[in-house]
């Protein structure tokens, strides 16, 4: 198991000068700590196999990314996840990363249906257009924030449009 910072700050609570300056340089947030923190103390109850990525902030929940077996740490019937949830006080969405930009980008966007994922390329990069059902238009909040989310997720600018 793997995180933003090492195991003995998230049991002490205190940050050491390594975690300090990743936090003050922005490459991780409070949230990444306090679930990172939630998610030590689950893994000393039940055996958590996978790698804490990063989280994200998209219509007042938190997304929590991560790389691996995401089944223990969601928990039967969804107990780990709601506990965690009255914990940091908002909704959660686990979202897998996975190789398959479809697949993450599902799991992202949960509920509204993805027609297609289509590679664009340009001279100096390659971009990702996402395309969603033109139903779902209404129901997508945050179009960019959601764009700016899925380019970090993806690790190339994606854009989204409704067919």
């Amino acid at each position: 198991m793997d995180g933003p910072i090492c195991f003995e700050d998230a049991k002490t609570n205190r940050l050491c000068r390594i975690c300090e300056a990743k936090l003050k340089a922005g490459f991780i947030s409070e949230n990444d700590i306090k679930i990172w923190k939630e998610l030590v103390k689950l893994a000393e109850k039940s055996f958590l196999d996978l790698d804490f990525l990063n989280s994200f902030e998209l219509n007042g929940m938190l997304v929590i990314v991560c790389k691996g077996s995401i089944g223990a740490l969601i928990g039967k019937g969804g107990k780990n996840i709601k506990d965690m949830e009255q914990k940091l006080g908002k909704k959660i969405r686990i979202v897998e990363k996975t190789s398959d930009a479809k697949e993450t980008a599902q799991a992202l966007l949960g509920y509204l249906k993805i027609v297609a994922v289509n590679k664009v390329f340009r001279p100096d990069s390659e971009e990702l257009k996402i395309i969603l059902s033109k139903q779902d238009e209404k129901k997508l909040r945050q179009k960019e924030e959601t764009e700016k989310i899925l380019t970090k997720l993806l690790g190339a600018k994606t854009t989204i449009e409704f067919a």
